[in-house]
């Protein structure tokens, strides 16, 4: 399948995926990576707030937020959540790290892994 047919299957599986659960805190999270990709970075937002709000203690969720607080005109909030996604899951994996990284961008060194 090409790159151009997975946005579109990528949005009909998140928005199935609220229909049958509107409280589903990574069904928003997944719905805004998905916006987010297509470049409606208020809608992504604004379903990422939602999912936090849902969910303020998923460490997931607030790793992939922190990746795109920056595109969504707010990485010194991205910078202030690294280290509590971190203190939440301090084994966060390497991906993680990739989406960490905008602390550094705003003079702050990442927290040291447990």
């Amino acid at each position: 399948m090409s790159r151009s047919g997975i946005g579109p299957l990528a949005d009909a599986a998140a928005e199935r995926a609220l229909t049958l659960d509107p409280s589903d805190p990574e069904a928003h999270a997944v719905y805004g990576s998905s916006l987010g990709m297509r470049g409606d970075f208020a809608r992504a937002e604004a379903e990422y707030e939602a999912a936090l709000r849902m969910a303020p203690n998923a460490a997931e969720i607030l790793i992939f937020y922190i990746g795109w607080a920056s595109t969504f005109g707010k990485p010194e909030r991205g910078a202030d959540l690294v280290e509590r996604a971190i203190q939440l899951d301090p084994n966060y994996p390497r991906l993680g790290q990739q989406a960490l990284r905008p602390c550094l961008f705003h003079g702050r060194a990442l927290p040291p892994r447990r």
